[in-house]
């Protein structure tokens, strides 16, 4: 009941309210699974139980257990520092986050403003805020544009910046 409750009042702001995105309702998702566990706590208790009761080979069920739970640690530490998701962004976000100094905020057009990966990369690798206020009001030493955004006559001030990059490019002032 507890962790039902708890899960409610996660969920119940945000039906009553304006915004009702999936990843708003996120952080009750772990609530409504510890009651769920709770609820059929005792029915897998028994099923386990007579599960390992049965098996007459004790060690056969240990070592698949051992051998499972090492091929998942395994293959965690293989996939360290392996790019999966923006394989084509990263690379130049890396290569833009080198000439730019940390702490800036860099102007970007109007198209990538909503480009939420761009964001948290480049603040998580170069402590780099994203700014999509028209162009009229930007004073930002640096500006990005990608291969998506429309209109380029913001840039008349702005020169490109020789970067190695495919999709994402570097202006500065």
């Amino acid at each position: 009941v507890f962790f039902f409750c708890l899960g409610l009042s996660c969920v119940i702001p945000f039906i009553i309210g304006m915004k009702q995105s999936g990843f708003y309702i996120l952080p009750s998702y772990p609530f409504f699974a510890l009651c769920f566990a709770k609820l059929i706590e005792n029915s897998v208790t028994e099923i386990v139980n007579k599960i390992i009761l049965k098996i007459t080979h004790h060690i056969v069920f240990k070592g698949i257990i051992i051998m499972l739970t090492a091929g998942i640690i395994i293959s965690f530490f293989i996939q360290i520092q392996r790019i999966g998701r923006y394989k084509e962004k990263l690379p130049d976000i890396y290569e833009i986050i080198k000439k730019i100094p940390s702490g800036q905020t860099i102007g970007i057009c109007q198209e990538m403003r909503v480009d939420w990966s761009l964001h948290g990369y480049f603040m998580r690798y170069g402590n780099i805020s994203l700014d999509a206020a028209p162009a009229k009001q930007n004073s930002h030493l640096f500006y990005i544009v990608d291969n998506n955004c429309k209109e380029y006559d913001f840039l008349k001030d702005y020169y490109p910046v020789g970067l190695k990059t495919k999709n994402i490019h570097l202006y500065s002032k």
